[in-house]
Protein backbone atom coordinates (compact mmCIF):
# COMPACT_ATOMS: atom_id res chain seq x y z
CA UNK A 1 0.00 0.00 0.00
CA UNK A 2 0.91 3.65 -0.49
CA UNK A 3 -0.26 5.37 2.70
CA UNK A 4 -0.70 9.05 3.51
CA UNK A 5 -0.14 9.30 7.28
CA UNK A 6 -1.49 12.46 8.95
CA UNK A 7 -0.20 12.96 12.50
CA UNK A 8 -0.81 15.70 15.13
CA UNK A 9 2.93 16.37 15.64
CA UNK A 10 6.31 14.89 14.72
CA UNK A 11 6.57 12.01 17.18
CA UNK A 12 9.89 10.42 18.10
CA UNK A 13 11.48 8.87 21.22
CA UNK A 14 13.95 11.78 21.37
CA UNK A 15 11.15 14.37 21.29
CA UNK A 16 8.43 15.22 23.81
CA UNK A 17 5.28 13.21 24.25
CA UNK A 18 3.81 10.10 22.68
CA UNK A 19 5.79 7.95 20.23
CA UNK A 20 2.81 5.98 18.92
CA UNK A 21 2.98 7.42 15.39
CA UNK A 22 6.72 6.82 15.19
CA UNK A 23 6.43 3.13 16.01
CA UNK A 24 3.43 2.66 13.68
CA UNK A 25 5.41 4.32 10.88
CA UNK A 26 8.39 2.10 11.62
CA UNK A 27 6.28 -1.05 11.51
CA UNK A 28 4.23 -0.14 8.43
CA UNK A 29 7.35 0.88 6.50
CA UNK A 30 8.57 -2.72 6.46
CA UNK A 31 5.94 -3.65 3.85
CA UNK A 32 4.42 -0.36 2.65
CA UNK A 33 5.32 3.12 1.39
CA UNK A 34 4.35 5.79 3.91
CA UNK A 35 4.23 9.54 3.30
CA UNK A 36 3.86 11.58 6.50
CA UNK A 37 2.27 14.99 7.06
CA UNK A 38 2.96 16.52 10.49
CA UNK A 39 2.79 19.91 12.19
CA UNK A 40 6.04 20.96 13.87
CA UNK A 41 6.22 23.18 16.94
CA UNK A 42 9.57 24.68 17.91
CA UNK A 43 12.97 23.19 17.22
CA UNK A 44 13.15 19.54 16.14
CA UNK A 45 15.89 17.72 18.10
CA UNK A 46 18.98 16.80 16.10
CA UNK A 47 18.67 13.54 14.21
CA UNK A 48 14.90 13.20 14.67
CA UNK A 49 13.90 14.18 11.15
CA UNK A 50 16.66 12.07 9.60
CA UNK A 51 15.53 9.02 11.56
CA UNK A 52 11.87 9.49 10.61
CA UNK A 53 12.82 10.00 6.97
CA UNK A 54 14.69 6.69 7.01
CA UNK A 55 11.31 4.96 7.39
CA UNK A 56 9.05 7.29 5.41
CA UNK A 57 8.88 7.73 1.66
CA UNK A 58 8.46 11.47 2.24
CA UNK A 59 7.92 13.71 5.26
CA UNK A 60 6.06 17.01 4.90
CA UNK A 61 6.29 19.26 7.95
CA UNK A 62 4.17 22.31 8.71
CA UNK A 63 5.64 24.83 11.20
CA UNK A 64 3.04 26.15 13.64
CA UNK A 65 4.75 29.41 14.61
CA UNK A 66 3.49 31.46 11.67
CA UNK A 67 2.10 34.31 13.80
CA UNK A 68 5.39 34.73 15.60
CA UNK A 69 7.12 35.24 12.24
CA UNK A 70 5.96 37.04 9.10
CA UNK A 71 3.23 39.57 9.76
CA UNK A 72 3.06 39.03 13.51
CA UNK A 73 3.34 42.77 14.19
CA UNK A 74 0.27 43.39 12.04
CA UNK A 75 -1.79 40.20 12.57
CA UNK A 76 -0.90 38.53 15.84
CA UNK A 77 0.92 41.07 17.93
CA UNK A 78 -2.20 42.39 19.68
CA UNK A 79 -3.70 38.93 20.30
CA UNK A 80 -3.32 36.90 23.50
CA UNK A 81 -0.96 33.92 23.24
CA UNK A 82 -3.80 31.39 23.33
CA UNK A 83 -5.62 33.14 20.49
CA UNK A 84 -2.40 33.25 18.45
CA UNK A 85 -1.90 29.52 18.96
CA UNK A 86 -5.50 28.85 17.89
CA UNK A 87 -5.14 30.91 14.74
CA UNK A 88 -1.79 29.29 13.99
CA UNK A 89 -3.28 25.82 14.41
CA UNK A 90 -6.13 26.56 12.01
CA UNK A 91 -3.68 27.96 9.47
CA UNK A 92 -1.56 24.82 9.68
CA UNK A 93 -4.60 22.58 9.29
CA UNK A 94 -5.59 24.48 6.15
CA UNK A 95 -2.12 24.03 4.67
CA UNK A 96 -2.10 20.32 5.55
CA UNK A 97 -5.52 19.87 3.96
CA UNK A 98 -4.36 21.59 0.79
CA UNK A 99 -1.28 19.36 0.63
CA UNK A 100 -3.28 16.20 1.29
CA UNK A 101 -5.65 16.96 -1.58
CA UNK A 102 -2.75 17.71 -3.92
CA UNK A 103 -1.03 14.41 -3.07
CA UNK A 104 -4.25 12.39 -3.39
CA UNK A 105 -5.00 13.96 -6.77
CA UNK A 106 -1.94 12.27 -8.26
CA UNK A 107 -3.63 8.88 -7.99
CA UNK A 108 -0.68 6.94 -6.51
CA UNK A 109 -1.96 6.59 -2.94
CA UNK A 110 -4.28 3.91 -1.56
CA UNK A 111 -5.57 5.43 1.67
CA UNK A 112 -5.20 8.07 4.37
CA UNK A 113 -4.30 7.06 7.92
CA UNK A 114 -5.00 9.77 10.51
CA UNK A 115 -3.96 9.75 14.15
CA UNK A 116 -5.79 11.61 16.92
CA UNK A 117 -8.41 14.35 16.96
CA UNK A 118 -6.32 17.52 16.70
CA UNK A 119 -5.81 17.09 12.93
CA UNK A 120 -9.23 15.63 12.12
CA UNK A 121 -10.29 18.81 10.21
CA UNK A 122 -7.70 17.84 7.59
CA UNK A 123 -9.85 14.85 6.54
CA UNK A 124 -13.30 15.98 7.69
CA UNK A 125 -14.50 16.71 4.12
CA UNK A 126 -11.96 14.52 2.33
CA UNK A 127 -13.38 11.76 0.10
CA UNK A 128 -10.75 11.06 -2.57
CA UNK A 129 -9.38 8.01 -0.73
CA UNK A 130 -10.55 5.65 2.02
CA UNK A 131 -9.78 7.01 5.49
CA UNK A 132 -8.60 5.01 8.51
CA UNK A 133 -8.67 6.89 11.83
CA UNK A 134 -6.64 5.95 14.87
CA UNK A 135 -8.72 7.92 17.39
CA UNK A 136 -6.27 7.02 20.20
CA UNK A 137 -8.57 7.62 23.19
CA UNK A 138 -12.02 8.76 24.33
CA UNK A 139 -11.08 12.22 25.54
CA UNK A 140 -14.64 12.88 26.70
CA UNK A 141 -14.20 10.07 29.27
CA UNK A 142 -11.31 11.88 30.92
CA UNK A 143 -13.11 15.23 30.90
CA UNK A 144 -16.15 13.68 32.56
CA UNK A 145 -13.94 12.23 35.29
CA UNK A 146 -12.26 15.61 35.80
CA UNK A 147 -15.67 17.26 36.16
CA UNK A 148 -16.41 15.07 39.18
CA UNK A 149 -13.29 16.44 40.94
CA UNK A 150 -13.59 20.09 39.88
CA UNK A 151 -14.92 23.20 41.63
CA UNK A 152 -18.35 24.49 40.46
CA UNK A 153 -16.80 27.12 38.17
CA UNK A 154 -14.25 24.71 36.72
CA UNK A 155 -16.99 22.12 36.27
CA UNK A 156 -18.96 24.61 34.19
CA UNK A 157 -15.98 25.25 31.92
CA UNK A 158 -15.28 21.53 31.63
CA UNK A 159 -18.91 20.82 30.75
CA UNK A 160 -18.59 23.08 27.72
CA UNK A 161 -15.41 21.25 26.70
CA UNK A 162 -17.15 17.92 27.28
CA UNK A 163 -20.01 18.81 24.93
CA UNK A 164 -17.57 19.97 22.24
CA UNK A 165 -15.48 16.81 22.58
CA UNK A 166 -18.49 14.51 22.43
CA UNK A 167 -19.63 16.25 19.26
CA UNK A 168 -16.20 15.84 17.71
CA UNK A 169 -16.04 12.17 18.68
CA UNK A 170 -19.47 11.64 17.11
CA UNK A 171 -18.33 13.30 13.88
CA UNK A 172 -15.26 11.03 13.77
CA UNK A 173 -17.40 7.94 14.30
CA UNK A 174 -19.60 8.96 11.37
CA UNK A 175 -16.67 9.77 9.08
CA UNK A 176 -15.48 6.22 8.52
CA UNK A 177 -16.20 2.66 9.67
CA UNK A 178 -12.45 1.98 9.71
CA UNK A 179 -11.65 3.08 13.25
CA UNK A 180 -9.12 2.11 15.91
CA UNK A 181 -8.73 3.08 19.56
CA UNK A 182 -6.16 2.39 22.23
CA UNK A 183 -8.07 0.40 24.90
CA UNK A 184 -11.25 -1.52 25.65
CA UNK A 185 -12.21 1.08 28.25
CA UNK A 186 -12.10 3.88 25.69
CA UNK A 187 -14.06 1.83 23.16
CA UNK A 188 -16.76 1.18 25.72
CA UNK A 189 -16.91 4.92 26.49
CA UNK A 190 -17.66 5.60 22.81
CA UNK A 191 -20.28 2.84 22.68
CA UNK A 192 -18.94 1.32 19.46
CA UNK A 193 -18.07 -2.36 19.95
CA UNK A 194 -16.77 -2.81 16.39
CA UNK A 195 -13.86 -0.36 16.76
CA UNK A 196 -10.48 -2.12 16.55
CA UNK A 197 -8.33 -2.08 19.70
CA UNK A 198 -4.75 -0.95 19.01
CA UNK A 199 -2.81 -0.84 22.29
CA UNK A 200 0.55 0.85 22.56
CA UNK A 201 3.59 -1.35 22.53
CA UNK A 202 6.38 -1.43 25.10
CA UNK A 203 10.00 -2.08 24.19
CA UNK A 204 10.63 -4.81 26.74
CA UNK A 205 14.33 -4.98 25.83
CA UNK A 206 14.69 -1.33 26.91
CA UNK A 207 12.33 -1.42 29.90
CA UNK A 208 14.16 -4.21 31.68
CA UNK A 209 15.76 -4.52 35.11
CA UNK A 210 19.53 -4.65 35.41
CA UNK A 211 19.51 -5.40 39.15
CA UNK A 212 17.16 -6.86 41.72
CA UNK A 213 18.35 -4.45 44.41
CA UNK A 214 15.78 -1.88 45.46
CA UNK A 215 15.84 1.01 47.88
CA UNK A 216 14.03 -0.14 51.05
CA UNK A 217 10.70 1.55 51.78
CA UNK A 218 10.50 3.55 48.55
CA UNK A 219 7.69 4.31 46.12
CA UNK A 220 7.61 6.06 42.76
CA UNK A 221 5.18 7.74 40.38
CA UNK A 222 6.27 8.84 36.89
CA UNK A 223 4.82 10.92 34.07
CA UNK A 224 4.66 14.33 32.50
CA UNK A 225 3.85 16.37 35.57
CA UNK A 226 2.14 19.38 34.03
CA UNK A 227 -0.46 17.07 32.48
CA UNK A 228 -3.47 17.73 34.68
CA UNK A 229 -4.43 14.12 35.58
CA UNK A 230 -0.79 13.37 36.49
CA UNK A 231 -0.46 16.54 38.55
CA UNK A 232 -3.68 15.68 40.38
CA UNK A 233 -2.46 12.13 41.02
CA UNK A 234 0.92 13.35 42.32
CA UNK A 235 -0.77 15.88 44.60
CA UNK A 236 -3.19 13.21 45.85
CA UNK A 237 -0.24 10.89 46.55
CA UNK A 238 1.72 13.55 48.46
CA UNK A 239 -1.14 15.04 50.48
CA UNK A 240 -3.48 12.10 51.14
CA UNK A 241 -1.62 8.81 50.72
CA UNK A 242 1.97 9.33 51.86
CA UNK A 243 0.99 10.78 55.29
CA UNK A 244 -0.91 7.54 55.99
CA UNK A 245 2.11 5.47 54.94
CA UNK A 246 4.49 7.54 57.07
CA UNK A 247 2.54 6.54 60.17
CA UNK A 248 3.70 2.95 59.56
CA UNK A 249 6.96 3.63 57.73
CA UNK A 250 8.42 6.95 58.95
CA UNK A 251 11.48 6.61 56.72
CA UNK A 252 9.57 5.88 53.51
CA UNK A 253 10.67 7.99 50.52
CA UNK A 254 8.76 8.91 47.37
CA UNK A 255 10.03 9.97 43.96
CA UNK A 256 7.77 11.96 41.62
CA UNK A 257 9.79 11.51 38.44
CA UNK A 258 9.06 13.26 35.16
CA UNK A 259 9.45 16.48 33.28
CA UNK A 260 7.63 19.80 33.72
CA UNK A 261 6.49 19.58 37.36
CA UNK A 262 4.12 22.39 38.25
CA UNK A 263 5.08 25.02 40.87
CA UNK A 264 2.57 23.44 43.25
CA UNK A 265 4.35 20.07 43.10
CA UNK A 266 7.76 21.68 43.53
CA UNK A 267 6.61 23.68 46.57
CA UNK A 268 5.12 20.58 48.19
CA UNK A 269 8.33 18.60 47.75
CA UNK A 270 10.43 21.46 49.14
CA UNK A 271 8.38 21.28 52.34
CA UNK A 272 8.96 17.53 52.78
CA UNK A 273 12.50 16.05 52.52
CA UNK A 274 11.15 12.53 52.06
CA UNK A 275 9.65 13.55 48.68
CA UNK A 276 11.77 14.11 45.58
CA UNK A 277 10.30 15.85 42.53
CA UNK A 278 12.92 15.26 39.86
CA UNK A 279 11.81 17.33 36.88
CA UNK A 280 13.23 16.22 33.55
CA UNK A 281 15.73 13.36 33.78
CA UNK A 282 17.80 11.73 31.01
CA UNK A 283 16.59 8.25 31.96
CA UNK A 284 13.55 7.33 34.06
CA UNK A 285 14.56 3.67 34.47
CA UNK A 286 16.84 4.13 37.52
CA UNK A 287 13.89 5.60 39.45
CA UNK A 288 11.75 2.59 38.57
CA UNK A 289 14.53 0.15 39.38
CA UNK A 290 15.08 1.75 42.81
CA UNK A 291 11.43 1.64 43.89
CA UNK A 292 9.69 -1.11 45.81
CA UNK A 293 6.23 -0.06 44.61
CA UNK A 294 4.88 2.03 41.74
CA UNK A 295 1.82 4.02 42.84
CA UNK A 296 -0.55 5.37 40.18
CA UNK A 297 -3.45 7.04 42.03
CA UNK A 298 -4.98 8.70 38.96
CA UNK A 299 -8.55 9.90 39.42
CA UNK A 300 -9.08 10.88 35.77
CA UNK A 301 -7.70 8.95 32.81
CA UNK A 302 -8.35 7.97 29.23
CA UNK A 303 -6.18 6.18 26.71
CA UNK A 304 -3.44 3.92 28.00
CA UNK A 305 -1.12 4.65 30.90
CA UNK A 306 2.27 3.91 29.32
CA UNK A 307 4.03 4.76 32.57
CA UNK A 308 2.25 1.86 34.27
CA UNK A 309 3.18 -0.60 31.51
CA UNK A 310 6.80 0.58 31.70
CA UNK A 311 6.85 0.02 35.45
CA UNK A 312 5.37 -3.45 34.97
CA UNK A 313 8.00 -4.26 32.33
CA UNK A 314 10.62 -3.25 34.93
CA UNK A 315 9.03 -5.75 37.39
CA UNK A 316 7.88 -3.05 39.77
CA UNK A 317 4.62 -4.09 41.50
CA UNK A 318 1.88 -1.59 40.72
CA UNK A 319 -0.87 -0.19 42.94
CA UNK A 320 -3.35 1.80 40.87
CA UNK A 321 -6.93 3.00 40.73
CA UNK A 322 -9.60 1.09 38.85
CA UNK A 323 -9.67 3.62 36.00
CA UNK A 324 -5.96 2.98 35.39
CA UNK A 325 -6.39 -0.80 35.52
CA UNK A 326 -9.27 -0.58 33.04
CA UNK A 327 -6.98 1.10 30.52
CA UNK A 328 -4.43 -1.72 30.48
CA UNK A 329 -6.70 -4.76 30.50
CA UNK A 330 -6.88 -7.05 27.49
CA UNK A 331 -9.76 -9.13 26.23
CA UNK A 332 -8.47 -12.37 27.72
CA UNK A 333 -7.01 -11.21 31.04
CA UNK A 334 -6.99 -8.60 33.77
CA UNK A 335 -3.71 -6.85 34.45
CA UNK A 336 -1.70 -8.23 37.42
CA UNK A 337 -1.87 -5.03 39.46
CA UNK A 338 -3.32 -4.20 42.88
CA UNK A 339 -6.44 -2.06 42.46
CA UNK A 340 -7.63 0.40 45.11
CA UNK A 341 -9.60 3.64 44.78
CA UNK A 342 -9.99 5.26 48.20
CA UNK A 343 -6.94 6.91 49.72
CA UNK A 344 -7.09 4.62 52.75
CA UNK A 345 -7.25 1.53 50.52
CA UNK A 346 -4.39 2.73 48.32
CA UNK A 347 -2.17 3.31 51.35
CA UNK A 348 -3.09 -0.10 52.77
CA UNK A 349 -2.32 -1.84 49.46
CA UNK A 350 1.10 -0.16 49.23
CA UNK A 351 1.86 -1.05 52.86
CA UNK A 352 0.95 -4.71 52.26
CA UNK A 353 3.43 -4.91 49.37
CA UNK A 354 6.16 -3.18 51.37
CA UNK A 355 5.71 -5.72 54.17
CA UNK A 356 5.43 -8.75 51.86
CA UNK A 357 8.42 -8.69 49.47
CA UNK A 358 7.70 -12.19 48.19
CA UNK A 359 4.20 -11.17 47.05
CA UNK A 360 5.58 -7.94 45.62
CA UNK A 361 8.16 -9.92 43.66
CA UNK A 362 5.47 -12.29 42.33
CA UNK A 363 3.27 -9.41 41.13
CA UNK A 364 6.29 -7.71 39.56
CA UNK A 365 7.28 -10.85 37.62
CA UNK A 366 3.69 -11.43 36.45
CA UNK A 367 3.51 -7.80 35.37
CA UNK A 368 6.49 -8.16 33.07
CA UNK A 369 5.08 -11.36 31.52
CA UNK A 370 1.76 -9.60 30.96
CA UNK A 371 3.43 -6.70 29.12
CA UNK A 372 5.64 -8.97 27.00
CA UNK A 373 2.66 -11.15 26.04
CA UNK A 374 0.15 -8.41 25.19
CA UNK A 375 1.84 -5.08 24.42
CA UNK A 376 4.22 -5.20 21.46
CA UNK A 377 4.46 -2.79 18.54
CA UNK A 378 4.75 -5.74 16.15
CA UNK A 379 1.29 -7.07 17.09
CA UNK A 380 -0.25 -3.59 17.10
CA UNK A 381 1.17 -2.76 13.66
CA UNK A 382 -0.10 -6.04 12.22
CA UNK A 383 -3.62 -5.27 13.45
CA UNK A 384 -3.47 -1.75 12.00
CA UNK A 385 -2.21 -3.15 8.71
CA UNK A 386 -5.22 -5.47 8.56
CA UNK A 387 -7.58 -2.54 9.15
CA UNK A 388 -5.91 -0.58 6.34
CA UNK A 389 -6.20 -3.49 3.90
CA UNK A 390 -9.87 -3.83 4.82
CA UNK A 391 -10.46 -0.15 3.97
CA UNK A 392 -8.59 -0.45 0.66
CA UNK A 393 -10.42 -3.61 -0.41
CA UNK A 394 -13.78 -2.09 0.46
CA UNK A 395 -12.98 1.04 -1.58
CA UNK A 396 -11.82 -1.04 -4.56
CA UNK A 397 -14.98 -3.15 -4.39
CA UNK A 398 -17.13 -0.01 -4.34
CA UNK A 399 -15.29 1.39 -7.38
CA UNK A 400 -15.68 -1.88 -9.29
CA UNK A 401 -19.42 -2.00 -8.60
CA UNK A 402 -19.70 1.63 -9.72
CA UNK A 403 -17.82 0.85 -12.96
CA UNK A 404 -20.07 -2.13 -13.71
CA UNK A 405 -23.16 -0.02 -13.00
CA UNK A 406 -21.92 2.77 -15.29
CA UNK A 407 -21.13 0.29 -18.07
CA UNK A 408 -24.59 -1.24 -17.93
Amino acid sequence: MNILFVTPWLQHPAARGSCRCYYLLKGLSERHQVTMLSPVTGQVPDGVLDDIQSYARQVFTFPTGWLENTGSRYVGGALPARARRGLGHRKVLARMKEKLNALAEGGEYDLVLLHGKAVFPVVKDFDRLPVVIDACDATSLRIRQQMALASPLKRLLLSYRYIQTRQLEGTILRKTPHLAIISYRDREALGQSEILILPNGVDSSYWKRTSQRRRPRSVVFTGVMNYRPNEDAATYLMNDILPRLWKRFPGLTAAIAGRDPTPRLIRRAQAEPRITVTGSVPDIRPYLEDAEVFVAPLRAASGMQNKVLEAMAMEVPVVCTSIVAAGIRVESAQAPVVVADRKEAIAEAVADLLENPREASRIGAEGRRYVVDHFTWEKTTQRLEGLCWEAVREARGTRQKSSVSDAS
